[in-house]
């Protein structure tokens, strides 16, 4: 570094913020929750009692991509009209691409199963998220009253499975063997209409969806203009046998057909996050 002198000084322009611009490609990861404590108590569910064993969650073959376009982010330092301090950080997302190989339940430090005990995803497993628009505020309450509101500027969908029988499958753990995978099968699941509301400007806060962290929790709240209009659509589904890893010996049951639900309204949901 280098010090100015008077005519640096004159010809040196101020910038205001900080802007970050950032191209995602991120592929293979895996994405661990470990549960410390595991099961306590002498039954399921009782929560007392001794400590149970450790035991993890864990998303394989994770990856996210913006393809050629950039996050931009932007950050900005100042106050109020009352002289408090405020920290206010912007995101503007691109559509993004999430994909992952399987979902399965281990012990801490265990390798992925050859067939899950949760679900399993050998189908093509992707979803698209829409270009949407983050505000993080930090500080005081103005303007918008939470730490985070989160709007779009169009929903969202998200898809699992490409459509053939057992793609996404659940697995009962208790039943399965070498030759055999008896659970839930499904072709093809569809989410649509996850809108985190539209609009923008003042007062966005009531429509949009809100982030607050609350001595409760982390409470995450739909406005009047949030997932309005959800769908879900289950292809293909099958009850019995899905033979999910299975290579040869196995006859998958016959799918019952497609279920779905359209219309679901989740403005005004608020869902609390909190340990235990």
């Amino acid at each position: 570094m280098e010090a100015l002198n008077d005519t640096g000084l004159e010809q040196a322009t101020g910038q205001a913020g900080l802007t970050i611009s950032t191209t995602l490609n991120i592929s293979g990861a895996a994405l661990t929750y470990t549960d410390t404590d595991g099961i306590a108590g002498t039954a399921y569910g009782t929560g007392t009692g001794g400590t149970g064993a450790a035991g993890s969650l864990n998303i394989r073959g994770l990856g996210l991509s913006s393809g050629a376009n950039q996050i931009v982010t932007t950050i900005d330092v100042g106050a109020n009209s009352s002289g408090q301090a405020v920290l206010q950080v912007g995101v503007s997302m691109p559509a993004l691409t999430l994909s992952f190989s399987g979902v399965d339940v281990t012990s801490v430090g265990g390798a992925a199963p050859t067939t899950s005990n949760l679900i399993i995803t050998p189908g093509a497993v992707s979803a698209t998220l829409a270009a949407q628009t983050l505000t993080l505020q930090l500080g005081d309450v103005s303007p918008q009253g939470h730490m985070a509101v989160i709007s779009d500027s169009a929903a969202t969908s998200l898809s699992l499975g490409n459509g053939n029988a057992n793609q996404v499958v659940v697995v009962d753990a208790a039943n399965k063997s070498a030759t055999s995978t008896p659970g839930i099968g499904i072709g093809q699941l569809n989410i649509t209409g996850l809108d985190f509301g539209t609009t923008t400007g003042s007062g966005a806060a009531a429509a949009d969806t809100t982030v607050d962290a609350t001595p409760a929790g982390l409470v995450i709240g739909f406005g009047s203009a949030a997932m309005t209009n959800v769908g879900v659509t289950m292809n293909n589904v099958t009850l019995g046998e899905t033979c999910a890893g299975i290579a040869s010996g196995c006859t998958a049951s016959a799918p019952i057909g497609n279920i779905s639900i359209s219309g679901l309204n989740m403005s005004g949901t608020k869902v609390t996050i909190a340990g235990h």
